[in-house]
């Protein structure tokens, strides 16, 4: 597999010595990733975008393409979760220009990627930590979803908007994904990714209905 970095321009400049750090931890990371999920994609694209913010957002654009925007100041473990994230959606085919998933689906395959970042980076990033009692509130309120509809509202869900705690549908999709785990430990990331999304909510053992 052929990694390509473009740095894109933008107003804020960054030190050579600076750059060619990020292009190790973002070809390095990817690189690591590729062989652990046994990808065959010729070529992986990474669009690099600085901006004047706090935290690294990936997003899996194409099965060969991943737009990271990050800060001035990245921290390098940081960097290297979200790298693992979004690869780990390209094994799932799961991107921008991919077949639509439905609700269950999608949560699944958030919680796989995160489930599968934390395994690799021993870092459980701040936007799906969790209680008990947050899980158990929110649970209660999935329930009432139709989880096989396409037509959920992904951002409310996943991104936080009217009465929805921001993230919600990470911590749900990770919540699920670590049950699986728990019940089943000989089960890699790879192992569930190759099941469907039906299949993993039966071993997550959650009583949906």
């Amino acid at each position: 597999m052929k990694t390509n970095i473009l740095f894109l321009k933008t107003d804020i400049e960054l030190d050579k010595a600076y750059e060619k750090r990020l292009e190790k931890i973002i070809r390095n990371t990817a690189e690591e990733a590729a062989k652990i999920l046994n990808l065959k994609e010729d070529n992986l694209n990474f669009t690099v975008y600085t901006y004047n913010g706090r935290v690294i957002d990936g997003f899996t654009q194409a099965l060969d393409w991943i737009r990271l925007s990050v800060p001035k100041k990245v921290n390098g473990i940081e960097l290297r979760g979200v790298i693992y994230h979004e690869m780990c959606h390209i094994a799932m085919d799961y991107s921008y220009y991919s077949v639509r998933k439905n609700f269950l689906e999608t949560l699944f395959a958030e919680g796989l990627a995160v489930v599968f970042e934390i395994k690799h980076t021993g870092r459980i990033p701040r936007y799906v930590r969790y209680n008990n009692t947050f899980i158990k509130k929110w649970l209660s309120e999935l329930r009432k979803q139709n989880l096989l509809s396409f037509k959920f509202d992904y951002y409310k869900w996943f991104h936080g908007t009217g009465d929805l705690p921001k993230y919600l549908g990470y911590k749900l999709g990770r919540y699920l994904t670590e049950k699986i785990k728990n019940n089943f430990p000989d089960l890699t990331i790879q192992d569930l990714m190759k099941k469907n999304a039906k299949e993993l909510l039966k071993l997550s053992i959650w009583k949906y209905k």
